[in-house]
């Protein structure tokens, strides 16, 4: 679009990186606000160079590669990590290994989704290959605290969702279970406080590895919604 192309022009040779809001469509309605939008304002001036050390937190952005745009010294330099089929994976690592970024709070991409019944189910290695994302983002953080620590939630965030969600026969759901229980104890930051509260008993069950325990878990809450 004209306005990103102008913003971009006139950015900081140093930024690598600039980060846009998008709109969301599915089967159900078209051009929903993203939840970007406010996160991208307060980040600071549209077009302000930053460090994401300094502002970990645009980790938290849906990751999709039409909502930043890269310089093309940038993408030639990590070409090799970037070109990939996992399109989460190649947006998060864009962030971790640009040296500077902007911000662009105007919606300049459509994020379309297609009905969830429409798609061949995933197999095992996909449900995997989840663990294996944030296992090779995570190795992207040594001696980036705040960085490590958010990438850590996210990543515990999307496992724990993922397994409660996604339906795994037993056998999956176990092995999912203990390859995202093995990441979660390698790269857990030092000093991490848990949320309190119920959410704070499945991270450690998660981190534990205590399988049996949090299907258990899971059961018993299951049970007093339903009563």
């Amino acid at each position: 679009p004209p306005a990103v192309a102008e913003r971009a022009s006139a950015l900081p040779d140093a930024v690598e990186v600039l980060l846009l809001d998008h709109v969301r469509s599915s089967w159900r309605a078209s051009g929903l606000p993203s939840p970007d939008g406010p996160r991208l304002a307060r980040a600071g001036r549209a077009g302000e160079s930053l460090a994401l050390d300094d502002r970990a937190g645009l980790l938290r952005l849906t990751p999709l590669l039409g909502n930043r745009a890269v310089r093309a010294g940038f993408w030639r330099a990590h070409e090799r990590l970037l070109t990939t089929e996992d399109e989460p994976f190649a947006a998060y690592a864009a962030l971790l290994l640009a040296d500077r970024v902007a911000c662009l709070p105007h919606p300049a991409y459509e994020d379309r989704r297609l009905r969830p019944e429409s798609l061949p189910p995933p197999t095992a290695a996909q449900r995997y290959a989840l663990v294996d994302r944030y296992e090779a983002l995570l190795g992207l953080t040594a001696d980036r605290p705040a960085v490590h620590g958010v990438l850590y939630d996210l990543m515990i965030r999307d496992c724990l969702h993922t397994f409660a969600r996604a339906g795994m026969p037993d056998d999956v759901a176990r092995e999912f279970f203990h390859r995202a229980s093995v990441t979660a104890r390698r790269h857990r930051p030092e000093g991490l406080r848990r949320p309190a509260g119920l959410e704070g008993v499945r991270r450690s069950l998660l981190e534990e590895g205590a399988y049996g325990r949090y299907r258990a878990l899971r059961t018993a809450s299951h049970a007093r919604r339903g009563v």
